[in-house]
């Protein structure tokens, strides 16, 4: 009877042990995945960040509220077919995202691109902006029509199904002294004017400066303000309109394709006119 308990204490206690080996081994676990956890998170590149990897593979320098390393956007201006059909590819086959400046009204009317085109361009991740209703000279107009044509194609938009329209470009680079109000008025973000310059991280985000790239335009012209924006650490904004058609602001898609090239070649983080102003001081 004795050497049964004995045994029965010896079970006991050896089950005691290894209940506890267990708990311990697995508390050690626990402990081990925490700091690997710890560790990626410190080290894994946020989006948007300082350490976030730009489209064209290397490490963005530029974070939130400022710009200490330079930006390129590609706007396009009215909708034109053509930007669907030959400026869009090249920007997709760099992984780069554009700005369409959208005319309310002329979705899916002669030469302009259609509704389902412009919503899925949307959701693969390319801006599409507020372009007015009928495309005027917004300085020509009363502020009440101006503010119908900035707010209510803003509206047209949103109603025909797209999810962002946070910023404007000025048909003709038409503006004066109260249209910037009435484009924040309206619930946008920013525009983008027509006036010629790079922007700095100070730049007044309703007057936008853009390089306008024309029939004329040489390769030169933009590798240099291309180069101009590395030197100073500023964000240049491309306006675009017609693509391989025969206008004198046309382009053709090959100088499209080597302007993206040269773009891809100096590792610049290309963003959407929405995407810069986020580096804009407040």
């Amino acid at each position: 009877m004795r050497s049964e308990r004995a045994l029965l204490i010896g079970v006991i206690f050896i089950a005691c042990v290894a209940v506890a080996f267990f708990l311990n081994s697995a508390k050690q676990h626990r402990i081990s995945k925490s700091a690997e956890a710890s560790n990626t998170t410190a080290t894994a590149p946020v989006a948007g960040s300082a350490s976030a990897t730009s489209a064209s593979g290397t490490l963005a320098s530029n974070s939130p509220g400022s710009l200490s390393g330079p930006l390129v956007s590609f706007s396009f201006d009215d909708g034109w077919q053509s930007q669907y059909d030959n400026a869009l590819p090249i920007l997709e086959k760099a992984g780069f995202k554009g700005t369409f400046y959208i005319i309310s009204t002329r979705v899916g009317t002669s030469l302009h691109m259609t509704r389902s085109e412009l919503l899925q361009m949307e959701a693969d991740g390319n801006e599409i902006g507020d372009h007015t209703r009928t495309h005027p000279d917004l300085s020509k107009l009363t502020d009440a029509n101006a503010e119908e044509q900035i707010a209510g194609a803003r509206q047209d938009l949103l109603a025909l199904g797209f999810h962002d329209i946070s910023t404007f470009a000025y048909p003709y680079g038409g503006h004066n002294d109260s249209t910037p109000g009435l484009v924040r008025e309206a619930g946008l973000s920013g525009a983008r004017s027509s006036r010629i310059g790079i922007n700095s991280d100070e730049e007044d985000p309703y007057l936008l400066l853009s390089y306008h790239l024309t029939a004329s335009t040489t390769l030169a012209d933009a590798e240099k303000e291309i180069d101009t924006a590395i030197a100073q650490k500023q964000w240049l904004i491309f306006e675009g309109h017609h693509i391989n058609e025969h206008t004198d602001d046309n382009i053709s898609s090959s100088f499209l394709a080597q302007i993206v090239a040269y773009v891809k070649e100096k590792h610049i983080r290309v963003v959407t006119v929405r995407g810069g102003l986020a580096f804009l001081k407040k």
